[in-house]
Parts: structure tokens; C-alpha cells; sequence
């Protein structure tokens, strides 16, 4: 017994000193909580790098299973970033480059530099660089009306370009390979006119 005393007045007394420190005024604990937030979002940061966890009351991070706080997903996976958008071939809005992205084969994608283009003689490129198996490309009114255009099939880095007359309206662009459209290999391109 005469060995836990001194023990036991030392937790005492730190127990004290807590609840000292906790005694401040509401105000000041809740400034103190905000200064990191608040100096990211004065420093022009984006949103995703001010949304990190604040300390919780008592200096404890409050992160995945603290209350309030839902716990990723167990075998949660981001899909992977996309590639950086391709630059418009030439500077007018009388052309559009048609990029296929292939990466996730679950997910394909028909990614155009612009989508809207003005009508009449139009500069279609049609970029199977960045792709990891063969794809062409047709181009068609949605409403399925006046001409279709159909690229070749193109290996990967590979690039081929046309020039089309576009008439004003909504045209589909997709791959006409099995499965590929259905997929997701497709995009509309709109003729303002």
C-alpha cells in the first residue's frame, strides 16, 4: 500500500493539471481546433487538401473508427486517373480529336478534345495512340438521319484524320467493334448551328 501512494497522488495530480488545461474558455478550445483548417483555406488551397481530420477534444485525431467518422470500405480501390485531356488539333472550333482510352477494360471510354464544333467542314482526328488493343471509330447523327462517316479500324499508336461535313445537331461517335459502345466507347459531339 505504501507503494502505491505515491503513485496514486502523482495520477491525482495529473488528473488535476487535465482538467485544468480543459477549463479554458469554450471560445478559445474551439479556435485552437480551427487554426489548421483555417490557415489552408486562406492560403487558397483546394478542398481536398484542407478536408483532413481535425484533433478531437483531448488531442486525439479523430480518423476511421472514431465516432462519427465511417471507415473506408474494405478492399475499396480508386479506379485509375484517366489521362490528361489531349489538345485540340488546331486552334478553331472546326476540329475535335476523338482520344480512345482503354485502360480498364470493364470501362471503356471515347474521351473528344472539345464537344461542341461549328458546322460544316470539320477536322476529325481520330487518336488510337495511348490504346492498348485495335478500335475504329463511326461517326453518325443520334437521330439516324443524312450520312455516317466510319473510320478504319486503327492499331494502338496509331492516328488517322478526316475532314467531314457536319450539319447541325447532335452526332454520335462510337466504336462499332462487339461489346465496345455498350462498354462505354462512345461520345456525342454537338454541330451549333
Amino acid at each position: 500500500m505504501r507503494r502505491l501512494a505515491p503513485l496514486l497522488a502523482a495520477v491525482v495530480a495529473l488528473a488535476a493539471v487535465a482538467g485544468a488545461a480543459d477549463a479554458r474558455p469554450r471560445k478559445q478550445q474551439q479556435r485552437e481546433s480551427l487554426r489548421g483548417h483555417v490557415s489552408a483555406q486562406r492560403a487558397g488551397l483546394p478542398a481536398s487538401a484542407r478536408a483532413r481530420p481535425l484533433p478531437a477534444p483531448g488531442g486525439a485525431a479523430a480518423g476511421p473508427g472514431a465516432p462519427g467518422v465511417p471507415a473506408p470500405a474494405p478492399g475499396a480501390v480508386d479506379p485509375p486517373a484517366p489521362p490528361p485531356p489531349p489538345p485540340p488539333p488546331g486552334g478553331s472550333a472546326r476540329s475535335v480529336q476523338a482520344r480512345t482510352d482503354d485502360r480498364a477494360p470493364a470501362q471503356l471510354r471515347l474521351l473528344l478534345s472539345r464537344t461542341t464544333v461549328l458546322p460544316g467542314q470539320v477536322k476529325l482526328e481520330f487518336n488510337n495512340v495511348f490504346a492498348q488493343d485495335p478500335h475504329d471509330l463511326l461517326v453518325e447523327r443520334v437521330d439516324g438521319t443524312g450520312p455516317a462517316f466510319a473510320f478504319d479500324e486503327l492499331e494502338p499508336e496509331q492516328v488517322q484524320s478526316r475532314t467531314l461535313t457536319l450539319d447541325a445537331g447532335a452526332w454520335r461517335l462510337s466504336c462499332t467493334i462487339a461489346t465496345h459502345a455498350a462498354r462505354g466507347m462512345e461520345a456525342t459531339l454537338t454541330v451549333a448551328g
